[in-house]
């Protein structure tokens, strides 16, 4: 069975839907900055993105070690779910040179993106 490859962007779920936003991202940001440099933080207050963020770290072994220490413990009381995210980041990709700006970009589900990685069923990564 595949796993989710390692990524410098970490996807967090079961975050607590009730804190504001601002507040959310600053504190996953207190939480992430000593595992290494964060380049940008994703959290939506739209219905399907509630309760989750993306956090880009500036290399693959921080966002392990951030995934690693921080999948499971609780925040705002909820117990959180960390892996790594299924696709770069834009933040990411431009830094890379493979962003391709003006071509919109195809947006595929995460069942789709799992399939693609051969990836079976909603595994955890860690």
């Amino acid at each position: 069975m595949a796993s989710i490859p390692p990524n410098q962007t970490i996807y967090f779920r079961n975050l607590n839907d009730k804190i504001q936003k601002e507040v959310l991202k600053q504190t996953l940001y207190s939480l992430c900055v000593p595992y290494g440099r964060v380049l940008d933080i994703v959290a939506l207050k739209t219905a399907k993105m509630r309760g989750q963020a993306f956090i880009v770290f500036g290399d693959i072994a921080a966002s392990t070690a951030a995934l690693r220490q921080l999948n499971g413990r609780h925040l705002f009381g909820r117990a959180m779910r960390v892996e790594y995210a299924l696709s770069k980041s834009d933040v990411v990709a431009q830094s890379d040179g493979t962003l391709k700006f003006g071509e919109p970009r195809k947006h595929i589900s995460a069942e789709q993106r799992k399939r693609q990685l051969g990836i079976s069923g909603a595994q955890v990564s860690g």
